[in-house]
């Protein structure tokens, strides 16, 4: 999966927090979250890699599933990034530290034709 980080030094800690979410750093999760002054519903943006899948129906051959990966890039919390990367030792610290698991995203969800309201919590689930 590709990510791209923000410059260390020019990152805020937010960002930085989202992109240790992804990464599944949970010991730079914790960190970050003991020194204060993080946000943890703070929206920063990542590369997410999502895999779509389409049903081929075919007269004379058989069906296929046709799998393909898609790079998006948008906005999540760090809690939406440590569910979809499936991080559940993140996500349970990001938890305890108040992550809003009702926050919606939707702007590049959409491209996979997901349900308009896409929350961390929705996507543990899904």
């Amino acid at each position: 999966m590709a990510r791209h980080y923000a410059d260390a030094e020019s990152a805020s800690p937010s960002q930085r927090l989202v992109e240790m979410a992804m990464a599944g750093e949970a010991e730079a999760v914790a960190e970050l979250l003991a020194g204060g002054g993080v946000d943890v519903n703070y929206v920063g943006a990542v590369s997410l890699r999502a895999k779509c899948t389409e049903e081929v129906c075919g007269e004379e051959a058989a069906d296929e599933v046709r799998v393909e990966y898609r790079d998006l890039r948008t906005d999540v919390s760090a809690l939406f990034a440590a569910a979809h990367s499936g991080h559940a030792d993140v996500v349970r610290r990001l938890l305890s530290a108040g992550s809003d698991v009702n926050q919606d995203f939707f702007v590049a969800m959409q491209l996979l034709l997901l349900p308009e309201k896409v929350t961390a919590l929705f996507l543990a689930c899904f």
